[in-house]
């Protein structure tokens, strides 16, 4: 339809618009080789002759964090763009527009997404498997459950973000609610320390919380600590999650426009 064509145009338009800043990727690139080689250097300091912390190998962390740079570039950030489109004035603009104002952020960041997926992820995590090491799939269904996982992961960061953007309807600035994102995602989503070292008491707390299934459960599913039989229910529970994001993202983008309204906006 015209709608799937206006949409798959945006996506390609927005893929195409980041190849100009080639000195940016370049850099990004470097920066993030440079973060993944302090910390695997972190990790074998950290493990230096023993094999096993915590019941887990240094392989296992290795690839953990060479999986998670890859998995990070799957991040997209609708409600960063929805924010910066308030603060410019731009919104207005875009509300006038006969699309959905979600799907229109959404579709602009995953081709920003996308390349930044093949363009710079994937070299990344190539040549950090390369330099550091790197584990195979436990097992082809791993595999697949994996990308399966990851891909549910980044709707739930998706939409989180997205709920999150709309604060700046209520906020001065939105810079603090990326930085509280990112937080609550390195702390409860093992995202700068791997869940496996936590005490149980926090890992608990993460297990009700949707933040480590953005990136966490998926890279436990590939390495083979999450069970195939298992992987069923984390992909439900992840499921679970969208549904409940959306719900949430559906009530704050309602009180946003009747806030719109009630301004004259």
């Amino acid at each position: 339809s015209a709608m799937f064509a206006f949409y798959g145009t945006l996506i390609l338009k927005s893929f195409r618009t980041q190849s100009a800043y080639r000195v940016n990727l370049l850099i990004t690139m470097v920066s993030g080789l440079l973060i993944l080689f302090v910390q695997a250097s972190v990790w074998q300091s950290l493990y230096g002759q023993g094999d096993l912390v915590a019941g887990v190998s240094f392989a296992q962390t290795i690839t953990y964090v060479v999986i998670n740079v890859f998995l990070r570039s799957l991040r997209i950030m609708p409600g960063n763009a929805i924010g910066n489109a308030v603060y410019t004035g731009r919104l207005g603009e875009d509300m006038l527009r006969p699309v959905n104002l979600a799907l229109l952020n959404v579709a602009s960041q995953l081709g920003q997404g996308m390349f930044f997926t093949v363009f710079l992820a994937m070299p990344t995590a190539v040549l950090g498997a390369l330099l550091f090491g790197f584990l195979p799939p436990a097992s082809a269904m791993a595999l697949l459950l994996f990308a399966i996982s990851a891909l549910l992961g980044a709707a739930i960061f998706a939409i989180f973000d997205l709920t999150a953007g709309y604060m700046a309807f209520w906020l001065t600035g939105d810079w603090f609610v990326s930085w509280f994102e990112e937080a609550l995602i390195s702390l409860f989503g093992g995202t700068l320390l791997p869940i496996w070292f936590y005490p149980d008491w926090l890992s608990r707390v993460c297990d009700w919380l949707p933040f480590k299934y953005i990136s966490f459960s998926a890279i436990d599913i590939y390495l083979g600590r999450v069970a195939v039989a298992d992987a069923a229910l984390v992909l439900l529970i992840q499921l679970g999650w969208i549904a409940i994001l959306l719900g949430l993202e559906r009530l704050i983008w309602s009180a946003a426009q009747r806030k719109i309204t009630v301004q004259g906006g």
